[in-house]
């Protein structure tokens, strides 16, 4: 496992229908053995910058150091990273066990020693008995295991995943969440992985880069992304959010003004009072109530609307209620609590002051 540094990285393309800047600037300490994904919208310059590590792209400017040591102008074979590809690019004319070989051959191991290494590896993901299968023989998720067991047995100091989740269904891909962090960690390795799936970020990151327009907007643990969102790019794109837009009535503790009423937040801001701020609030944070039935009209973040809409998906109902300043919100609650609403009921929305976010920007 190494420190990857990245200082400054920039990539920009000269001509064509794509000129311009994909990546600006960017500086990132990446720990070792550390599980780091580099979230984004499709376009914000992350598959790009993996390919930047990889060494399969130069850099415009800027400089890459795996553990203090600069790699930017090494050439890819010789940067001992491994890398998972969304199509998993397997070799279709070989066996399960060569494609696992391939890597330790590529570095001259003996026959016997290399057989014994992709074995191992096969073990690690449970793909051993399918040793001498063809890859069109296996399923998608098999194959996904083939790849990671291929990239481990070349035995990198990083793996790099480039989406590799993105071909599976949405239900194997929600397993095989868990077993990948699993088998990651379990390889002692710093691993880079790049998505545009939220969930998948959450769920298995343990520190997550939010890219846009070829910058990083934040960095920070999974709970600090999504719990304390830095702007409203960052809180749109992880999750959803509520929005209202308002001004700083105080700042300790901190009231808004909102076009919907007062919201109080214990987050504390170093804008002055008077200042034009926006804050957002997670549909899960909302707590609704019947109008007729609440009786504390005096307690904070109380605000008054109508329910819109009702949708049901299980054991989670989705209830979009329209504040009296005509801003829609969408309201995410256990179905039980749902059933005594319907569209135009009057109701009341409640916040606890330490779920109101104040953007920073």
């Amino acid at each position: 496992m190494i420190e990857i540094r990245l200082e400054g990285i920039s990539k920009a393309y000269a001509q064509g229908a794509g000129s311009g800047p994909v990546l600006e600037k960017i500086d990132l300490v990446i720990e070792p053995g550390e599980f780091f994904f580099l979230l984004g919208p499709s376009g914000c310059g992350k598959t790009t910058l993996l390919r930047i590590l990889a060494g399969l792209l130069e850099p415009t400017s800027g400089r890459i150091l795996f553990d203090g040591r600069d790699v930017t102008q090494l050439a890819a074979e010789k940067r001992r990273t491994a890398m998972v590809f969304q199509n998993y690019a397997l070799w279709p004319h070989l066996k399960v066990i060569e494609n696992v070989e391939f890597g330790p051959q590529m570095q001259g191991i003996e026959p016997a020693r290399r057989r014994q290494i992709a074995l191992e590896k096969l073990a690690v993901v449970q793909m051993e008995a399918f040793a001498h299968r063809k890859p069109n023989q296996l399923s998608g998720g098999q194959q996904q295991r083939v790849a990671l067991a291929r990239a481990l047995a070349a035995q990198p100091q990083c793996l790099l995943l480039d989406e590799p989740l993105s071909n599976l269904d949405a239900r194997l891909r929600a397993k095989m969440r868990t077993e990948l962090r699993r088998l990651v960690k379990e390889s002692q390795t710093t691993a880079v992985y790049v998505t545009h799936d939220q969930k998948e970020a959450l769920s298995m990151a343990d520190r997550i880069a939010v890219l846009c327009g070829g910058r990083i907007v934040q960095i920070g643990r999974p709970q600090e992304i999504y719990q304390r969102p830095k702007n409203e790019f960052v809180a749109d794109f992880i999750g959803e959010a509520n929005f209202l837009t308002g001004n700083l009535l105080q700042t300790n503790p901190v009231k808004i003004r909102t076009e919907a009423g007062v919201l109080a937040s214990e987050m504390k801001t170093e804008r002055a009072a008077g200042s034009a701020v926006k804050c957002c609030v997670r549909p899960e944070k909302v707590q609704i109530h019947d109008i007729k039935d609440f009786a504390d009209r005096n307690r904070p973040n109380l605000l008054a609307g109508t329910v819109q809409s009702i949708a049901y998906y299980g054991e989670l109902s989705q209830i979009e209620v329209r504040l009296n300043a005509g801003v829609v919100w969408t309201v995410t609650v256990f179905s039980g609590r749902a059933e005594g609403l319907w569209p135009g009921a009057e109701v009341l929305c409640g916040v606890n002051p330490a779920d109101v976010i104040v953007l920073e920007e």
